[in-house]
């Protein structure tokens, strides 16, 4: 049986080898296969993880928007009614001016025409009635008419 070992077992078709061969190389080949969709599987996931924190990143700038934009339009909704207010408090004021100055031209015109012995005197504008000059408006006063001076409007 020496001369046995020497010799090289003689190669024989098995059909049960071939067939545990080709089993083989399918599994290779799905083995491969699973890797790299495992691989595309996992680069997914880090894409879909780094998706949802710029997701949650862009709501919470969203909401801080949002939050300022709802306290700009709050600020600016006072302050259109602060001008509101000063705006009629300019007008209220304008009024009040304008009267004071009515009232201060007829006194002063009372007087310079019971100075004068009542003589209807000329103020220039032809029709005895001096001329006033309120703002930017021109009013007639007579002694004996009171007028109240037009309102202006902003």
């Amino acid at each position: 049986w020496a001369g046995w070992e020497a010799e090289p077992p003689l190669e024989h078709a098995c059909i049960w080898r071939d067939q545990l061969h080709a089993r083989e190389r399918q599994l290779d080949r799905a083995i491969v296969r699973l890797s790299q969709m495992n691989a595309a599987l996992v680069l997914a996931q880090l894409s879909l993880t780094e998706m949802r924190e710029v997701r949650v990143a862009l709501e919470a700038e969203y909401r801080d928007a949002e939050q300022s934009l709802h306290r700009r339009r709050r600020r600016s909704g006072a302050l259109a009614r602060e001008c509101d207010g000063l705006r009629q408090l300019g007008c209220e004021l304008q009024e009040q001016m304008e009267e004071r100055l009515l009232r201060n031209e007829r006194r002063r015109l009372d007087q310079h025409a019971a100075a004068a012995g009542g003589c209807g005197g000329g103020g220039g504008n032809g029709g005895g009635a001096p001329t006033l000059w309120v703002g930017s408006s021109v009013h007639l006063a007579r002694s004996s008419q009171h007028t109240r001076a037009p309102r202006r409007t902003m």
